[in-house]
């Protein structure tokens, strides 16, 4: 049989730690089939996680409405929505497109519900449950992060620099220098944080500057848990507070998403660490082989 190991997190959302869910993949399976694979659906607990679920399809990214309802793009050009304890499908659009970054506009009804999704070489938005492409700029071979506080205010990391998406057109807006943004943060109308080699903070008064970072190796990723941001890298969680960057933790994770009071990171090399707002916890997480049955 072939080697067990342990299944890797990958994105995850919830309102409460009860009523969330981590979607993790076997890592032999992702190297095999990258598209393929299968997404393997964790209950989150204190100091365990319970493996629930597989879906036979793969989950990469995903985002939560206010109203509960949750979203999750994957292969050949759909979206998976999970609501009342059940999947459904959508298509987003007509081909086998994969979708990278994802962010959202929560409503009272899951109908009013805005999505944002990232994909080869363009973006799909979703109003009143109807998608719509909108191509990059001629000058962008790769979108990454994605963030905005409004559906017509959303800013775009790319390999062509930093972009302003309006809701029907990209404005090429300045970024930090020497720097390519990997992700972005939109904090308020006045505040963005974003990362890139480094973590760069920007604001209407004095633009970009770099912050002095307790870690070289930025892995891309930023958590917001109430009014502190958490950067994972390969030398461990930083936490961004008061404008400073502090180390709070050496787990070398990357990605961490929040799930309630709580937020969640998968260990490089295997695992799952948490934190309730003042321990960071390690917790182990089932192994399997590829192919092998839960």
């Amino acid at each position: 049989m072939a080697d067990r190991k342990e299944l890797e997190m990958l994105t995850g959302f919830g309102r409460t730690l009860g009523g969330g869910m981590l979607f993790a993949v076997q890592p032999d399976e992702w190297a095999e089939q990258p598209g393929d694979h299968r997404t393997f659906v964790f209950r989150p607990g204190a100091n365990s996680v319970d493996l629930i679920e597989v879906v036979t399809r793969p989950i990469h990214e995903s985002w939560m409405s206010t109203n509960g309802t949750g979203y999750c793009p994957t292969n050949n050009g759909q979206l998976l929505i999970y609501a009342d304890g059940a999947w459904t499908t959508e298509v987003i659009c007509g081909r086998a497109e994969e979708f990278g970054a994802m962010t959202g506009f929560g409503a009272p009804l899951p109908a009013n519900d805005e999505l944002i999704v990232g994909g080869s070489a363009s973006i799909f938005a979703r109003r009143n449950r109807r998608w719509k492409e909108h191509n990059v700029p001629d000058d962008v071979g790769e979108l990454y992060g994605l963030h905005g506080l409004t559906p017509s205010e959303v800013y775009l990391c790319s390999d062509a620099g930093l972009f302003l998406w309006d809701g029907k057109e990209f404005e090429s807006v300045d970024g930090p220098e020497d720097d390519e943004l990997s992700n972005v943060l939109v904090v308020s109308p006045t505040e963005i944080i974003g990362v890139g080699d480094g973590v760069h903070v920007w604001t209407d008064k004095k633009g970009w500057r770099q912050l002095k970072s307790p870690c070289d190796d930025v892995a891309g990723g930023l958590c917001r848990l109430g009014r502190d941001i958490f950067i994972p890298s390969l030398e461990g969680i930083m936490q961004l507070k008061d404008g400073k960057l502090k180390k709070v933790a050496t787990f070398s994770t990357n990605p961490l998403v929040a799930v309630g009071d709580n937020i969640f990171g998968a260990i490089v090399g295997g695992g799952i660490c948490r934190y309730d707002g003042t321990t960071w916890t390690r917790i182990a997480v089932p192994k399997l082989a590829s192919g092998e049955k839960r």
